[in-house]
C-alpha cells in the first residue's frame, strides 16, 4: 500500500509540474535597442543626432575639437564637424553670442544638420562685407532657427540654398539687421538678398524650402530682395503642412524688393506682411503661383 501511494504522490508531483512549470530566466536584451517588443525579435535603434554646443564667440581659423571642455567650439568647427561626422548633428550655443566672421563659413552640407539658437536666446552672426553667403545650405532637411543673421557682401545673399538642397527650413530668423524691430538698417546691408534659393533637387515635387516665422529687411544693395526664388517648390509663410495659419507668417519690408519669384512657377507666397519695400513688394511673371492671404503695401 506503502508503494502505491508514493507512486500517486510521484505522478501527482509531476502532473503538477507540468501544469504550472517553473518560471524560465527572460533573454537578455542588448544595449541601446527598444525592448517594447518580443526581445528575441527587437526593434533596431535609430539614429539618433549628434548634439554640438556652441560655446565661443570668436571665429578662429583653427579647427577645435567641440567636446566638452570649456570654449573649444566655434560655430565654424561645429559646422566642420557636423560637415565630417557621417550623422545628422543639432548645433546649439551656450550663451548669448555675437559672432563677427572672419572668411565665409563652410557650406552646410551634412543632411539633416540643425542650427538652433535656445527660446529667448540672441545669437548674432555678422558677415562683415564677406564675399560668400553667411549660411551657403547645400545638404537636405537644414534648419536654420532663430538666429540673427546679417552682413553678407554684395553680390551675395546672407542665407543661400544651392545645389541639389530640398527641404530646408528658414524659420523665426532675423534676416538683414542686427537689432529688429527698431530697424535703423545700419548693419552691412550691401547684400544681393536676404534668402536666395536657386536649389534644383533631383525630385522635381521635392520642396526646396519652408520659409516662415522671420523678419526680413535692410537689403538694399543691388538688386537687395528680401527673398528671391530662382527655382520651383517653395513655400514662403509656413512650413511642410502649407498655409495652415498665420502662425507661420514672415515679415518683409525695408528691402529693394520684397519677394521676386520670377519667371518661376509652383512656388507658394501666403500669410506674409509684405510692406516698405522700394521697389514693389512682390514681384514674379509666372502666374502659376499660389500667392494667399499676404497683406501687401
Amino acid at each position: 500500500m506503502r508503494y502505491v501511494l508514493a507512486l500517486f504522490v510521484v505522478i501527482f508531483g509531476l502532473g503538477a509540474m507540468a501544469i504550472n512549470p517553473l518560471p524560465q530566466p527572460s533573454l537578455p536584451i542588448p544595449e541601446n535597442v527598444n525592448n517594447d517588443t518580443n526581445p528575441a525579435n527587437p526593434i533596431l535603434p535609430t539614429l539618433l543626432p549628434v548634439l554640438t554646443q556652441v560655446d565661443r564667440d570668436d571665429d578662429p581659423a583653427e579647427m577645435l575639437p567641440c567636446t566638452e571642455a570649456p570654449r573649444d567650439c566655434s560655430l565654424r568647427s561645429a559646422i566642420q564637424i557636423a560637415n565630417n561626422d557621417g550623422s545628422p548633428t543639432t548645433i546649439t550655443f551656450a550663451d548669448h553670442y555675437l559672432i563677427s566672421l572672419n572668411q565665409p563659413l563652410p557650406a552646410l552640407s551634412e543632411d539633416g544638420t540643425i542650427i538652433r539658437a535656445a527660446a529667448g536666446q540672441e545669437i548674432h552672426v555678422k558677415g562683415n562685407d564677406l564675399p560668400g553667403a553667411i549660411f551657403d545650405i547645400t545638404g537636405a532637411n537644414v534648419t536654420v532657427d532663430g538666429l540673427h543673421i546679417y552682413g553678407a557682401g554684395a553680390g551675395y545673399a546672407n542665407i543661400m540654398i544651392s545645389g541639389t538642397a530640398f527641404a530646408a527650413t528658414i524659420a523665426n530668423n532675423i534676416i538683414g539687421d542686427d537689432d529688429a524691430p527698431s530697424g535703423n538698417c545700419g548693419q552691412n546691408n550691401q547684400a544681393y538678398a536676404g534668402i536666395y534659393i536657386n536649389a534644383h533637387a533631383a525630385d522635381p515635387q521635392a520642396t526646396h524650402a519652408w520659409i516662415y516665422g522671420n523678419i526680413i529687411e535692410c537689403h538694399t544693395g543691388a538688386p537687395g530682395v528680401g527673398i528671391l526664388v530662382a527655382t520651383e517648390q517653395v513655400i514662403i509663410g509656413h512650413d511642410g503642412t502649407g498655409c495652415a495659419g498665420f502662425d507661420g507668417n514672415n515679415t518683409i519690408r525695408w528691402n529693394q524688393i520684397g519677394v521676386n519669384l520670377g519667371d518661376n512657377g509652383r512656388n507658394t507666397v501666403c500669410h506674409a506682411l509684405i510692406h516698405d519695400n522700394v521697389g514693389g513688394g512682390l514681384q514674379m511673371t509666372n502666374f502659376n503661383n499660389d500667392i494667399m492671404e499676404n497683406e501687401i503695401r
